[in-house]
């Protein structure tokens, strides 16, 4: 896949996989809004169990496995949100007050 090359190169060269744009959103964030499970699971693994990153709180305090939720809620049968979902359970990710909106 794409997006996980593209992962993958940035991080090896030394780019920061959790850094977050203006509305505090994370690459972890837009993976687990689209349902892109191998992006999500490359860096799940970089954040190395690190809870500040896995759960990291957007600016209207959403998190990377509330959108997965959000996303498998509207969209049942796609594979790539379950599986981003079952990630970040597995990650003992927090989740959000938003999750069935």
């Amino acid at each position: 896949m794409v997006v996980t090359s593209e992962l993958i190169a940035q991080h090896n060269s030394g780019g920061d996989l959790f850094w977050a744009d203006y509305d505090e959103r994370t690459p972890l964030h837009i993976a687990c809004s689209e349902g892109q499970s191998d992006a999500a699971k490359f860096i799940i693994k970089c954040a190395n169990g690190d809870q500040s990153k896995i759960s990291h709180r957007d600016r209207w305090q959403g998190t990377p496995l509330g959108d997965a939720k959000r996303g498998l809620h509207d969209n049942p049968d796609n594979a790539g949100f379950r599986e981003c979902v079952r990630l970040l359970e597995e990650a003992k990710a927090e989740g959000d007050e938003q999750e069935h909106e």
